[in-house]
């Protein structure tokens, strides 16, 4: 057995989601990716798949020998690359990740620029408001926000944020803007939420962060759909500076209780450039970083 192949064929099968799909994706025979993922379960003695006749799925041993198998190929990209390309040239396919709102307003304007400076390099981006998965994505790069660095990843702190307490002229004609934490309670708040749930506000006291209990009518995956939810005085929003600064200028929202310390999370928030430890050495991987590191600097946090 091609021991290197059934690892291949095993990864292709899960990342495509089936056999059929993962032989036309490599341009093979369906009987060609099952032989080999056949040979991989006998030579390990085990069944990674569950296969009905309408879908495929690991089994418990498959879940843990999934993460396993990527690695080893992985790094075997890995190992080709370097020995390839010696001559320190950053080249290659870059696969990056991004929030919605800090990619599109931030970043993805910029990247033909990055793109001009490295001619051999081409950017595969994904906008999401997710948690990626660096393995099982493949991914170089993941932008994000305060997630937790394990110890198989590495993380570049890129820049904090700061975030203010806003609403349109609108909302507030019809509603006392609110002073304090309790005053928040009484109002509409516009919630960002995901799969993970939904945020959470904090006001600064005495050196601490404490949550205000917070409730509204609208909730939505997107910081971008909650500003125009602001905009249109629909309620009061937590939202960045970066992503407000537009709308304070054109006095679409003005702010309040500026004088206060806002998080979401009991942490302050920054965002991250976090990669798998063995990327940092790939040339494309520490030019991008780079990039990010003078981008964010412009920011002024």
């Amino acid at each position: 057995m091609d021991k290197l192949s059934a690892l291949h064929a095993f990864v292709n099968v899960v990342e495509s989601s089936g056999f059929s799909s993962a032989a036309r994706k490599e341009g093979v025979a369906t009987s060609t990716i099952t032989r080999l993922v056949n040979q991989l379960e006998e030579e390990l003695d085990v069944t990674l798949f569950n296969r009905t006749t309408r879908e495929v799925s690991l089994t418990a041993a498959g879940e843990i020998y999934y993460p396993q198998a990527k690695r080893i190929l992985q790094e075997i990209i890995e190992a080709d690359y370097h020995v390839k390309n010696l001559d320190s040239i950053p080249r290659g396919e870059l696969k990056l990740y991004m929030p919605v709102a800090i990619g599109r307003l931030c970043i993805a304007p910029v990247l033909c620029h990055f793109l001009d400076e490295y001619p051999d390099i081409q950017i595969e981006a994904r906008l999401t408001d997710e948690p990626v998965n660096l393995v099982k994505s493949n991914a170089d790069v993941v932008v994000m926000i305060n997630e937790n660095i394990t110890s198989d990843l590495k993380g570049t702190k890129l820049a904090e944020q700061k975030f203010q307490l806003v609403g349109s002229p609108k909302y507030f004609a019809d509603h006392p803007a609110p002073n304090s934490a309790e005053d928040i309670q009484n109002h509409n708040c516009l919630i960002f939420s995901s799969e993970n749930g939904c945020e959470e506000w904090f006001i600064k006291k005495k050196n601490k962060n404490h949550k205000i209990e917070i409730k509204g009518s609208f909730q939505v995956n997107n910081a971008e759909v909650i500003l125009e939810a602001a905009e249109h005085g629909l309620g009061i929003a937590l939202l960045p500076d970066w992503l407000i600064k537009p709308s304070l200028e054109k006095k679409k929202l003005t702010t309040v209780m500026s004088d206060h310390v806002f998080h979401k999370g009991r942490e302050d928030s920054c965002i991250y450039a976090v990669y798998l430890e063995n990327r940092k050495s790939l040339k494309k991987v520490e030019v991008f970083l780079d990039f990010l590191n003078e981008l964010f600097s412009k920011f002024g946090h």
